[in-house]
């Protein structure tokens, strides 16, 4: 294994290594092919083709005794003892076996592959790592925990091999993880404790020369060192320099010292050649955005692990017509990095910025003060953004482009809908000239190599992004102004209003374009939990958000809502204002309902404005009392008039009101893109918290105005016509929220859930991310639900999400995720029933208490209860209906409603 994965990571050489002198194909083709072709003929064997009693460990496990190790006479039974340069026939090394030929067939394949491209040996090479690494019946269990363990720290500690090996296979999984923390610790641990305590003047290992093997040990620790100074040493600086005095090498310049700024002095200035790219690579390599200039156009492209995500694609921006991207000079790049956490909420409680960044700048004969194209590279997503420096109006439009890989898969929906869709599953070749899609545009490579999805970031001051297949595997960027007026717009606001939006907008001064992101990982997990959306939003101003997204008043949490279900008897009483007088005492149980649900809010829809301040006042006095929170809906229309917006929302303010539901924006003009951050500054000042609906995609900029607590911009329960929502369900997790919260209103146990039963509503908690969770179905249906303690036990916000297989998009989603020491498991089927064997091995130590919410067999308006005692070695079996889904929950004590624990403030 220590082999084998400091091969790996070698080959991938420091960042911008050279590439070798020597024609090593021509040298030794003979060699490598007969060794390929032996290696052929070998079927995949790995450690669950052998076992050892005396393994403490599972079938997956990978157990080894060192030659060395024999039983103890003087205690039969007990540990055993070391014997050194004695070897022990009898021990168990089936496993070190395994490994070792891994390690020699693999690299072989691949060779042979690189030197004749012949795809038998890259295919039987995959065959062996996915029957280690990948496939649930043979793969090795994957863990490192024996490093930081007593046992491990002695090996890190000790003054022979034994360390060196630790610290190569520590820089080994720091390299392929990019883990820069864990890298320069080995450096350090290199240059002041490896070579100081073990190499001699001369060059000998002196504790190794006292082994009864010093020749064997003495090679194998300096092939260990060796292995180590290759993986540590940078383009920058060499680990160890064979000129400097033994035990003091020289330093090269620390780069981490960059990684504390996002926006540090520029690291790299240079003028591009013509024809010359400018390449940003992620920390990890895994990712790289490539610009460069081709026929006269600027162009770009991503890739990940060297593959193809996005082919070369226009790059560029209309200023007043003219194409800024065609004809421009390339001049100095500036390079700068970033490396911070900040609290999030949502998917997990953490989020990271880490990325590599350039801009280019460039000159254009239309552009009097030039133009700048800014690259982020994660190890998750590239994004890029234009800047035009400028003074006065001027009209920008869209001039870039995404072009796919052929073979890709695309899932998207139209316009017509605004962002309230349902997407359609398509082959690249089948999607027609002039579709729109609205972003998240989420496709599946060819080849297995991964997914990706197309959004943007950081949208302010500027038209929302659309986009427009051409018909021959590609989407042209096109803005708000440009995209056909929603039905739902035109049905509001009407023919004329839409006319007036489809005029493309002037800016003022500077021209900052929102970032154009694509998320890219090897698997579903890495897009789901990636955090480039909102970390290329600007954070939030500390004068109104004086502890960030932390600032007391941001109360997350579960929400109830009369409007799915109803509830009391005021729909027979005619519309008007008899029956908003009939629905006050409605809403206040509500609010009790609620209290004893354990929910925090309750969201009033617009009934409200007919009733006094004075009942306002009773309603949030009673709410409070039950730690309930009232949320009251407004109409966009009404919140143009900035004056008139702020005398409401101090109004509501003085109330007690929480926050406000703003309704119908159902465009993507830079008219309605204003308004939405006006109206969350306003709400900012008044401390209200802000859900959108009839929204456009959030593009992380609920980083900048925490106070929006989530948004619907989602085809959601709200749709009664809605045919069946079993494939919609297990298609958006991967596709329109990847861009941020939903307000889907999901739980429903009425006719509304069409072909999904009653656990798959319930899993819909858990799977959907929204801060604030409004619950669709009636707080008394949810209380009667036999599974309602698990319900009340769901929280709106996670430490952390995982992704599991057998995830696929539109087919199954099944999700583990935390909060605090408590896991849920929640898994949404699509239209086929099947039956999945879910390992646990998400949860932490010990035992935990399983409460299991799964299908009735018979009966799609049931469910089905089960408990049991599991460790993260067990697994848990599902069996799905057709539209089904299930729910676990595992905590550390059995018993009693377990609800979410309160967020700090």
């Amino acid at each position: 294994m220590l082999q084998f994965l400091a091969t790996v990571a070698i080959a991938a050489g420091p960042p911008s290594a050279s590439p070798p002198r020597l024609d090593v194909g021509a040298i030794d083709r003979e060699r490598i092919l007969t060794a390929a072709n032996a290696a052929l003929r070998h079927e995949p064997v790995t450690v669950t083709s052998a076992s050892s009693p005396r393994s403490a460990g599972r079938l997956h496990d990978y157990f080894s005794e060192a030659d060395y190790w024999w039983p103890d006479p003087a205690h039969p039974g007990g540990p055993y003892i070391q014997r050194d340069g004695l070897s022990n026939p009898d021990n168990f090394d089936e496993h070190r076996k395994a490994m070792r030929r891994l390690s020699v067939d693999v690299p072989a394949l691949v060779a042979a592959w690189k030197l004749t491209g012949e795809a038998r040996y890259a295919e039987h090479a995959v065959r062996h790592l996915r029957a280690w690494f990948v496939d649930d019946a043979t793969r090795m269990s994957p863990h490192l925990r024996w490093t930081t363990d007593k046992n491990g720290i002695e090996e890190r500690d000790a003054k022979n091999t034994h360390a060196s090996c630790w610290a190569l296979q520590a820089a080994a999984f720091a390299r392929l993880a990019g883990n820069d923390e864990v890298l320069r610790y080995c450096r350090d641990r290199f240059r002041t404790v490896l070579l100081p305590s073990q190499m001699a003047a001369d060059g000998s290992f002196p504790e190794e020369l006292r082994r009864t093997k010093p020749y064997g040990y003495s090679l194998f620790n300096l092939e260990a060192l060796a292995g180590s100074a290759q993986l540590l040493s940078t383009p920058r600086g060499r680990v160890a320099d064979p000129a400097a005095p033994r035990g003091r090498v020289p330093d090269p310049p620390a780069p981490q010292l960059k990684e504390r700024a996002k926006d540090s002095l520029p690291s790299e200035r240079k003028t591009a050649r013509a024809g010359e790219t400018v390449v940003v690579a992620s920390p990890s390599r895994k990712v790289e955005i490539v610009v460069g200039v081709i026929d006269g156009g600027l162009t770009y492209r991503v890739t990940l692990a060297g593959q193809p995500v996005i082919e070369a694609s226009p790059l560029g921006i209309l200023m007043d017509g003219v194409d800024l991207g065609r004809d421009a000079r390339v001049g100095r790049v500036d390079r700068w990095s970033t490396n911070e956490r900040y609290p999030w909420r949502g998917v997990h409680s953490e989020a990271v910025d880490r990325s590599r960044g350039a801009r280019i700048h460039l000159t254009h004969a239309k552009a009097p003060e030039g133009l700048v194209v800014e690259l982020r590279a994660f190890d998750d997503a590239a994004a890029f953004r234009l800047v035009v420096p400028g003074r006065g109006p001027r009209v920008p439009d869209a001039a870039s482009a995404f072009r796919l890989p052929t073979g890709s898969t695309v899932w998207y929906h139209g316009a017509r809908d605004h962002y309230e869709g349902i997407h359609q599953r398509k082959e690249l070749a089948e999607v027609t000239q002039g579709d729109w899609a609205a972003p998240p545009l989420t496709f599946r490579l060819p080849d297995g190599r991964g997914y990706a999805s197309i959004t943007e970031a950081a949208l302010r001051g500027y038209a929302g992004m659309m986009l427009q297949a051409d018909g021959k595997g590609g989407f042209q960027e096109r803005l708000g102004h440009a995209v056909p007026a929603s039905y739902p717009y035109t049905l509001r606001y009407g023919e004329d209003n839409a006319k007036r939006l489809a005029a493309p907008a002037a800016i003022e001064g500077t021209v900052t374009t929102p970032w154009r992101v694509i998320l890219v990982g090897k698997d579903l997990d890495a897009l789901v939990g990636s955090d480039a959306i909102h970390d290329l939003a600007p954070p939030p101003d500390p004068k109104l958000f004086p502890q960030g997204i932390r600032t007391p008043w941001l109360h997350p949490g579960r929400a109830v809502w009369r409007y799915l279900d109803g509830g009391g008897d005021c729909d027979n009483v005619p519309p008007g204002a008899e029956r908003d007088q009939c629905l006050f005492p409605v809403i206040k149980e509500f609010s009790r309902l609620a209290g004893e649900l354990g929910f925090e809010h309750q969201v009033v829809e617009g009934t409200w404005r007919r009733w006094s301040d004075d009942q306002l006042k009773e309603l949030v006095a009673y709410s409070r009392e039950r730690g309930v929170s009232i949320w009251l809906w407004i109409h966009s229309k009404d919140q143009h008039d900035a004056a008139e917006r702020r005398r409401l929302f101090e109004r509501l303010h003085a109330l007690g009101i929480a926050g406000i539901k703003v309704d119908f924006f159902d465009h993507e003009a830079k008219e309605v893109v204003d308004l939405y951050e006006a109206i969350l500054k306003d709400a900012a000042e008044t401390q209200l918290l802000v859900d959108f609906h009839g929204a456009n995609k959030p593009t992380g900029m609920e980083r900048t105005w925490p106070n929006e607590m989530t948004r619907e911009g989602v085809r959601g329960l709200e749709y009664r016509s809605t045919p069946g929502w079993a494939v919609h369900n297990t298609t958006i997790p991967f596709t329109r929220f990847l861009a941020g919260a939903a307000d889907y209103t999901p739980v429903v146990f009425g006719d509304r859930r069409k072909d999904t039963t009653w656990a798959h509503q319930i899993a819909t908690a858990v799977v959907f991310t929204s801060p604030v969770l409004v619950y669709g179905g009636h707080p008394k249906s949810l209380l009667d639900n036999p599974a309602a303690d698990v319900i009340e036990s769901i929280p709106s916000v996670w430490d952390e999400t995982r992704v599991l297989p057998p995830s696929a998009i539109g087919e199954l989603a099944v999700y583990a995720r935390r909060r605090g020491e408590r896991w849920f498991l929640g898994v949404l089927n699509g239209k086929e029933p099947r039956t999945l064997r879910v390992p646990v091995s998400f949860l932490g130590k010990g035992r935990y208490h399983a409460t299991l919410v799964g299908d009735d067999r018979t009966n799609g308006a049931a469910v089905q209860l089960g408990e049991r005692e599991v460790t993260a070695n067990d697994f848990v079996d599902v069996a799905l209906r057709d539209g089904g889904g299930f729910v676990g929950r595992f905590a550390h004590q059995a018993g009693g409603a377990l609800r979410p624990p309160q967020d700090p403030h």
